[in-house]
């Protein structure tokens, strides 16, 4: 790795023994891609508290050529992310899998194109024609609208349940979708349950 790795805790203590365990899972990183240029690992408490207990939020953020992966495990109605390593070995496993991904990407055993993913609108900026989407695997992608079926990139709102189809060449923001398509219209559920409405 060419930069030192970073390590971010928000709304708690830093934790020397999370540390230990958070290094040797980048070191770990490095077997799936040996290109890493930095690593970035956040850890964090919502400062709202679930009625079930107190769940944690781990983000790696790894730096390869041309992009960055990013692999986020948010509070969740699971019980193992009421544990702090559990959630953070939840995270690491998910970028694991981004980079052997990456990996075979780059020497052309898969293509961008050969599969759907569903992901969520995180991002949109309708004065300026694009947004972005964050995949079920954490990555997040750029969209132009005109990458949008149906002309449908006026309606389009945070939270939205897409399928997206990646382009094979990467943008100026990194990865991005040559097809995105809105699924069913609805708006994900949020953390509470609650539905966060429909699409017009």
């Amino acid at each position: 790795m060419d930069k030192p790795l970073e390590i971010t805790f928000r709304n708690m203590d830093r934790s020397e023994s999370l540390v230990e365990v958070i290094e040797k899972k980048c070191g770990e990183l490095e077997r799936f891609y040996p290109h890493i240029i930095g690593m970035h690992v956040s850890v964090e408490t919502p400062q709202r508290r679930h009625r079930k207990g107190k769940f944690y939020h781990v983000t790696v953020k790894v730096h390869v050529p041309r992009k960055w992966l990013v692999a986020s495990h948010s509070p969740q109605k699971d019980i193992r992310h009421e544990n702090l390593v559990a959630t953070v070995n939840d995270a690491f496993d998910a970028m694991g899998r981004q980079l052997e991904d990456y990996a075979r990407r780059q020497r052309g055993d898969i293509k961008h194109h050969e599969m759907p993913m569903q992901g969520r609108i995180t991002k949109i900026f309708p004065d300026r024609g694009y947004g972005f989407i964050a995949l079920t695997d954490g990555e997040e992608i750029y969209f132009h609208e005109n990458s949008v079926t149906h002309k449908a990139f006026s309606r389009l709102e945070p939270g939205m349940s897409v399928r997206a189809v990646l382009a094979e060449e990467e943008s100026e923001q990194g990865a991005q979708a040559s097809t995105v398509e809105v699924l069913g219209g609805m708006r994900l559920v949020d953390e509470d349950g609650l539905s966060a409405g429909a699409a017009p």
